[in-house]
């Protein structure tokens, strides 16, 4: 299949330009620890500025128990919202549900059994978090994902609406739906494989083509 011109495009843009990489950014590190002190290890460990390959790394043994899940999850969204004033205050709330651990490392372990559409609809169902919408919960999906195919991708508010204004792909993405990331994960995945690049590669260009249209945003990459 085909990739539309405009992922094409933005495709072909970002490997002229030497495939930057999404830039790091500076996050309020001691604000998240004092949240959530608990965490201090993790805190201590991450360095002042983030990005997707330090996060991937914290992600790395999310499979192995429900705490490292949770670790791996904190490090997602300290990185998932940046320098946000409220991402903590949202966070505490998701943490309210006693068995978050649990059901982080639940949907861990259907992603790495069964896949990224299972997993997605794990978040959906069972394992709910309060206060995690698909913005977020696919971050985590993303990161955690390693060998699994489909692969688990980001699927954002910024994604969507670069999706539906240039290839005029319409998707839900402000709520769980199941068939919706399916057929993202479809469509990206068959638009990388004729790009001869990798599916993140591919949702990392739409996002980055997005927000540089929002002039002072911290994730611009200038594609």
């Amino acid at each position: 299949m085909d990739a539309p011109i405009a992922v094409s495009a933005v495709v072909e843009r970002w490997l002229a330009r030497g495939r930057p990489r999404q830039p790091r950014i500076i996050w309020p590190q001691l604000e998240w620890a004092r949240a959530f002190p608990l965490h201090d290890p993790l805190w201590a460990r991450l360095p002042s500025a983030l990005d997707r390959e330090v996060i991937r790394d914290e992600c790395h043994a999310a499979a192995s128990s429900p705490d490292d899940a949770l670790v791996g999850f904190m490090a997602v969204m300290a990185w998932g919202y940046g320098s946000t004033g409220y991402g903590r205050y949202r966070v505490q709330l998701m943490m309210e549900n006693g068995d978050a651990a649990e059901r982080l490392y639940a949907v861990v372990q259907t992603l790495r059994d069964a896949g990224a559409v299972a997993a997605y609809d794990r978040f959906r169902t069972s394992a709910r978090l309060v206060k995690l919408g698909p913005s977020f919960g696919t971050k985590f999906l993303a990161f955690c994902s390693k060998v699994e195919h489909p692969r688990a991708l980001i699927f954002d508010a910024m994604v969507s609406k670069w999706l539906r204004e240039n290839a005029g792909v319409r998707l839900v993405h402000e709520r769980w739906h199941t068939r919706s990331y399916a057929e993202y994960l479809r469509l990206v995945h068959e638009w990388a494989e004729a790009l001869g690049v990798e599916p993140d590669d591919v949702e990392f260009c739409m996002f980055a083509a997005e927000v540089a249209k929002r002039p002072g945003n911290h994730w611009a990459t200038g594609l």
